[in-house]
C-alpha cells in the first residue's frame, strides 16, 4: 500500500483542517500565532491575493499556505494551481478541489502548460528553494521563468530568502536592486520577497544575458544592467 505524503507537524495540521470546506478565520489566525516557517506570512499573502482580486493563483510547494490560497481563490471566484513533487492533493477538501488544480510533479509541468495570455497568473508563491542541493542557477531560472508567466502587474512572493544556508538568499538581494523589478523583502520568519515586474526588459533576455558566470558550478555574478 502506498504511503501518503506528510507535511511538518502533520497530525496537528490534519486536526486543524478537519471538517472544514475552507479554512476559517480561527484556523488562519491560529497558524499566524505558531512558529512554523511561513506562519507570519500567511495573512500577508492572503491580504495581497484578496486585495488584488487575483483570479489565477499559483503555488509551487504545498504547505499550510495552500489552504489559504484555496480559500482566497474561492472568495475571488478564481482558480488556484498548486504544484508539488509529492501527491498532497488528498489534503484538499471536496470544496477546495473544485477551485484547485493540483499538479503532481516538478514546476516544469506548470511552466510548459502556460502557452496563451489567458493562462498567465496574477499571483505566484514560490516555496521550493529550501532543499539541500538547490543551486543558485536553478533559483534564478525558476524566478525568471515565473516572471515570464505573470500578467502585467502580477506579484510573486518567494519564501526562505533570509535563510543564509541557501543560495536564494544572495539572489533575492540582487533582485531587490534590479531596475526592472519592484521588490520588498520581509526579513522575518525565513524571509519573504515580494516582487513585481516594473518593466518588460526582463522578459526578453536569456539567463546568459543576465551575466550568469559559472565556475565549478558556483554562480559569481548576476544581472548585467
Amino acid at each position: 500500500m502506498e504511503t501518503l505524503p506528510r507535511i511538518r507537524r502533520h497530525e496537528e495540521f490534519e486536526s486543524d483542517i478537519a471538517g472544514q470546506s475552507f479554512i476559517d478565520n480561527s484556523t488562519l489566525f491560529k497558524w499566524y500565532t505558531e512558529d512554523h516557517s511561513v506562519s507570519k506570512h500567511l495573512l500577508t499573502m492572503y491580504s495581497i491575493v484578496r486585495g488584488m482580486n487575483a483570479k489565477r493563483i499559483l503555488e509551487i510547494g504545498f504547505g499550510r499556505s495552500s489552504k489559504v490560497f484555496a480559500r482566497a481563490a474561492h472568495e475571488n471566484g478564481g482558480v488556484f494551481t498548486c504544484c508539488d513533487r509529492s501527491a498532497f492533493s488528498y489534503l484538499f477538501s471536496r470544496e477546495e478541489q473544485e477551485v484547485t488544480h493540483f499538479v503532481h510533479g516538478n514546476s516544469d509541468k506548470v511552466w510548459d502548460s502556460i502557452r496563451e495570455e489567458k493562462d498567465l497568473y496574477d499571483f505566484a508563491f514560490l516555496d521550493h528553494f529550501s532543499g539541500e542541493g538547490i543551486s543558485y542557477r536553478f533559483c534564478l531560472r525558476e524566478i525568471i521563468t515565473c516572471m515570464r508567466k505573470m500578467k502585467p502587474g502580477g506579484i510573486i512572493c518567494i519564501h526562505d530568502v533570509s535563510d543564509k544556508r541557501y543560495p536564494l538568499h544572495h539572489l533575492a538581494h540582487k533582485l531587490e536592486r534590479h531596475p526592472s523589478i519592484n521588490a520588498l523583502i520581509l526579513p522575518y520568519q525565513q524571509g519573504l520577497a515580494i516582487l513585481q515586474k516594473s518593466g518588460q526588459r526582463i522578459l526578453h533576455h536569456s539567463m546568459e544575458d543576465y551575466g550568469i558566470i559559472l565556475k565549478s558550478g558556483i554562480q559569481h555574478r548576476l544581472l548585467k544592467h
